[in-house]
């Protein structure tokens, strides 16, 4: 805790009073050789100096612009250094990590079977851990988003050894409605704590997993880790070809799921003439 001491001033003033001894006698004080209110005697007054302006302090120096960015040569990831960090740039949002990440390819499965191409940044260090994953998922393949956030979910979990004790919670990332998953568990013998927030981008027809990993005692930079994902000023809407494609999945993915008809029962053969 921060103290701040407080400190007391006192001030002490004393009065001297000259007391008279005796009875009326003693010489009167000699006369003040300056009249009091004598302005031809007084003492001239001193004209005010005013005091010297002070040394205008020149301003700050404009800050660097940013350094152009760099192809990670993974999918269509970027890399970018700005100011007190590095940021991880997508097609449509952006990452920023106080230390520069390591970007590698990470491909997933969808609830389809289907092998998507994907990667993570991340950045780790003793006991902890950041990360995005990115998965950007292709027009001609159909996406359960439901069961493919769940699947993202159940993977990042997949760490602890054993039990593990976890919640969700709706919320958002970079404006993208997210699962929020708090969790708690052991790793090769050590306790942890595991905060991720698992977002679809319908727009991109992108999941992104955001995850950071910390002893349970050493949760500082979560939440500004969360508050990093940003959509970009630049990012463009869907073209009307993706629009197209994506209603074409919703569609399929829709009618899978619809419960089917009964089939209607078969009319009984018309049977011959008995004459």
């Amino acid at each position: 805790m921060r103290l701040v001491p407080a400190f007391v001033l006192a001030l002490s003033i004393t009065t001297a009073c000259d007391k008279k001894e005796g009875g009326g006698g003693g010489s009167p004080p000699p006369a003040d050789p300056v009249a009091k209110g004598d302005p031809a005697k007084a003492d001239p007054v001193k004209p005010a100096v005013a005091p010297a302006d002070p040394a205008k302090a020149e301003p700050p120096p404009p800050p660097p612009p940013p350094k152009a960015p760099e192809k990670t040569g993974v999918l269509d990831l970027e890399l970018q250094q700005v100011a007190g960090g590095w940021k991880i740039i997508t097609p449509r949002y952006t990452q920023f990590f106080t230390n520069k990440p390591s970007v590698q390819r990470q491909d997933a499965q969808t609830p389809f079977g289907d092998t998507i191409p994907g990667a993570v940044a991340m950045v780790e260090g003793n006991d902890r851990f950041g990360g995005l994953i990115y998965i950007p998922i292709p027009k001609d393949i159909p996406y359960d988003v439901k069961k493919g956030l769940k699947g993202a979910r159940d993977g990042m979990l997949g760490m602890f050894d054993g039990k593990y004790d976890a919640k969700d919670a709706v919320t958002t990332l970079g404006g993208l409605e997210a699962n929020h998953v708090t969790a708690e568990g052991s790793r090769e013998g050590h306790r942890f704590h595991v905060e991720a927030w698992i977002a679809y981008d319908p727009v991109g027809r992108t999941v992104y997993g955001l995850m950071a990993l910390r002893m349970p005692s050493d949760l500082e930079g979560i939440a500004k880790m969360r508050e990093g994902f940003e959509l970009r000023p630049d990012a463009k809407p869907a073209e009307q070809d993706d629009a197209k494609a994506l209603d074409n999945v919703i569609k399929k993915e829709a009618a899978k799921a619809a419960p089917k008809a009964p089939a209607a029962p078969k009319a009984p053969a018309p049977k011959g003439d008995p004459y």
